[in-house]
């Protein structure tokens, strides 16, 4: 008779001091134990597992493709006053809180689908707040899909990665690295798609209220001293192409959103439960989060995460505005942030395979290579409209620059897997 692999004893020989660390912090998986101590699968067929990735995959795909559509619309339909750029603000302000404080906690408390219902719920109360925007209505939304944000991306890599380690107990090997990193992989590029089929909406709808490219090119030499690195958000937008688009076709975009994240709350009602961990009080793990950041392995990883989010805020703020709203017009956005959508996906699933091959500083070097070089590019460049690929371009750069956190989900994971 084959005897099972042990999860816990075999982890328990590889894992730091370090990783301890983080594993007390932010729990464990292995607390479901039979009476010989091996780790008990949540899940005990492949089909199952398979299936409950697939679904997962699906609705987070769903509920995302309005959080990527609206946040790149944000800066250009919201810009009076500075509305859009202060509610993304508020939104990675509360991510960033609810990540540290409550994400873990919450998730352990009440497991894996009310996690979900509850984060996507509150993806939904933004939405409907973009048909209705003001101050009153996008700061407390942008504040809520930032909680909601905080605890989906803190169970979405969890449950994935207990997937995993259900699959290979299954398959009885103890090489559970590569099979974490394929399913973070599937998952992420199935969920970071939704920026495709997000901005496909957006291009189609909001595309009919901006001019044509070509009639625009023998104009655009008025807006070189306007838009690029030049651009002011609160100067005067008449010698732009920043045009609001009228409320009907913001209250179609927002309805067809809607409607995307309560197909994802449909999906919820045939995921089977994953059980919760409980292997410390909600007050400890806090306080052991907090001393966490003091870890020096984590140091990196809070800087890299940091500029991560610099580097978002520049893309989905900025550079849609001042270079692609003020040249080329609003409905252009949903163009350009596709082509990042198709990098994101690609890049997504491509390190989840290759990453096993290739050191992960090696990707570090690629996107900072290339995200200094796209920076430097819109600094130096005065857009025009006859160079509409390099609008393009510099989109996919933009996101190529961050392929080493494509997949981000297995950061996530360091307390699971050594």
């Amino acid at each position: 008779m084959v005897k099972m692999y042990s999860f816990k004893q075999d982890l328990s020989e590889k894992r730091s001091q370090s990783q301890q660390k983080i594993i007390e912090a932010l729990g464990t998986m292995d607390d479901d134990k039979d009476t010989t101590g091996e780790r008990k699968p949540n899940l005990d067929t492949k089909q199952k597992i398979l299936k409950n990735l697939f679904i997962l995959t699906i609705g987070s795909m769903l509920v995302n493709i309005p959080s990527f559509g609206l946040i790149s619309l944000q800066s250009s339909l919201n810009n009076e006053g500075g509305l859009g750029v202060a509610a993304i603000s508020c939104q990675w302000a509360a991510f960033g809180l609810t990540s540290l404080l409550i994400a873990p906690s919450f998730f352990n408390t009440f497991g894996a689908r009310k996690s979900f219902f509850v984060s996507w719920v509150l993806f939904l109360t933004f939405t409907i707040a973009n048909a209705f925007p003001s101050w009153y209505s996008l700061i407390p939304t942008n504040i809520l899909i930032g909680i909601g944000t905080g605890i989906n991306w803190a169970a979405n890599p969890i449950v994935v990665t207990s997937l995993a380690l259900d699959y290979a107990y299954i398959k009885k090997t103890s090489e559970t690295r590569p099979i974490i990193d394929s399913f973070q992989g599937l998952m992420l590029a199935g969920a970071n798609s939704a920026r495709i089929w997000g901005e496909i909406i957006s291009a189609s709808i909001l595309l009919d209220d901006t001019l044509p490219i070509d009639d625009n090119i023998n104009n655009s030499t008025a807006f070189e001293d306007v838009c690029g690195s030049e651009f002011c958000p609160n100067s005067n937008l008449t010698g732009t192409k920043i045009i609001q688009p009228p409320d009907e076709k913001k209250y179609l975009l927002v309805g067809i959103y809607s409607g995307c994240i309560v197909l994802g709350l449909l999906t919820l009602f045939i995921i089977d439960p994953h059980k919760p961990t409980k292997t410390i009080s909600a007050g400890k793990r806090i306080l052991k989060t907090i001393k966490l950041q003091g870890n020096p392995k984590m140091m990196p990883l809070i800087a890299l995460f940091v500029y991560n989010g610099f580097r978002q805020s520049l893309i989905s703020g900025d550079f849609n505005q001042a270079f692609i709203s003020c040249e080329l017009g609003v409905g252009y956005i949903g163009l350009a942030m596709l082509c990042m959508g198709i990098t994101n996906a690609l890049g997504a699933g491509l390190i989840g395979v290759i990453n096993r091959w290739i050191p992960r500083q090696v990707f570090v070097i690629i996107a900072a290579s290339i995200n200094m070089l796209t920076m430097v590019t819109m600094l130096l460049w005065e857009p025009s409209a006859d160079q509409f690929w390099l609008f393009l371009t510099t989109s996919c750069n933009a996101w190529l620059g961050t392929f080493h956190m494509a997949n981000d989900g297995k950061f996530n994971n360091q307390h699971i897997v050594p």
